[in-house]
């Protein structure tokens, strides 16, 4: 394997929009596909010229998949962001929160008014 190659899959692989297990399915069939063909180890342009722009590569490979499984990533990856942002958001809050109660402290006062005057009674009061 020559760093043209490594490059040329690289870049097919950034091109794939699809989840881990079946991108790794897609580069096999890119590694067989390039054995089959018998073009031979070379620079990174060889390669882009035998089997065209890793991007034009990359979608003739995303052909093969059906619309479920695409429509099945994007919405997992569409899940992941949205929860990303609740975390996010939920973050924001606490520490904004903790932020505000450290920096305003509540006071409370023990203190007890009167308001009449209590008059007592010496007689009252048993002794």
């Amino acid at each position: 394997m020559t760093k043209g190659w490594n490059k040329y899959k690289r870049e097919v692989k950034a091109s794939l929009k699809c989840d881990r297990k079946l991108r790794r399915n897609l580069l096999s069939q890119l590694e067989d596909f390039k054995d089959s063909s018998g073009v031979e180890d070379g620079a990174y342009d060889q390669f882009a010229i035998s089997f065209g722009p890793p991007q034009e590569m990359a979608s003739s490979l995303m052909e093969s998949v059906s619309v479920k499984e695409i429509r099945k990533f994007q919405n997992e990856k569409k899940m992941w962001r949205f929860l990303l942002c609740i975390f996010v958001a939920v973050l924001v809050a606490g520490t904004l929160y903790i932020w505000f109660e450290k920096s305003n402290p509540v006071v409370v006062y023990d203190q007890v008014s009167v308001s009449e005057e209590i008059k007592i009674n010496e007689k009252e009061i048993p002794k």
